[in-house]
């Protein structure tokens, strides 16, 4: 866990994110998770699926991941793979 938690730490500063509070990290999952959605209106679950793994939004994936991750460790959660 603190191999993963070092690379998270890494990936967040690439990215300029600055140290967060669990607030800031709450609002962040929200915010990432919901650019996700912007390809599902008005078109099918396949399609939304297609369009999202063409675009490559692999880095909103990342994002989302690293956010819970270091939200969890925040208040001690268990993570399992």
């Amino acid at each position: 866990m603190k191999e993963l938690m070092q690379k998270i730490f890494e990936f967040r500063n690439e990215l300029g994110w600055g140290p967060y509070n669990e607030k800031d990290l709450a609002i962040s999952i929200s915010l990432e998770a919901n650019e996700l959605l912007e390809n599902f209106p008005w078109r099918t679950s396949e399609e939304a699926v297609a369009c999202t793994k063409q675009m490559g939004d692999l880095n909103e994936q990342n994002e989302i991941k690293c956010s819970t991750i270091y939200f969890c460790s925040f208040f001690c959660f268990s993570i399992r793979p």
